[in-house]
């Protein structure tokens, strides 16, 4: 648990369903990561947006599917995780002010 209740999900299981019964695999969504700098000797692993979407399905909670729908939304440009990220970021700190 983080600050404001927040909470981090870990992929500990080599593979998990989703509650709708799609399989995912720890091995499938690591190959697909993406490593982004983010200082100075730091880089962090991305998952792609098709693997971000897969893990937001594993407990179906309110906040993931607002989440899913927000990162399908069109009017979104995903050129750059690092850009995605944080727009995702801005949409659930505008949800939490309004």
């Amino acid at each position: 648990m983080l600050e404001n209740d927040e909470r981090v999900d870990v992929l500990v299981a080599r593979t998990v369903p989703t509650v709708d019964g799609v399989t995912v695999s720890f091995e499938d969504v690591w190959s697909r990561r993406r490593v982004q700098p983010l200082g100075a000797g730091v880089q962090v692993a991305l998952p792609s947006l098709d693997d971000l979407i897969l893990t937001k399905r594993f407990g179906g909670r309110p906040r993931d599917l607002e989440d899913i729908r927000l990162i399908e939304a069109p009017a979104w440009n995903y050129q750059s995780s690092a850009a995605s990220g944080r727009a995702l970021k801005s949409a659930r700190a505008s949800r939490q002010a309004g």
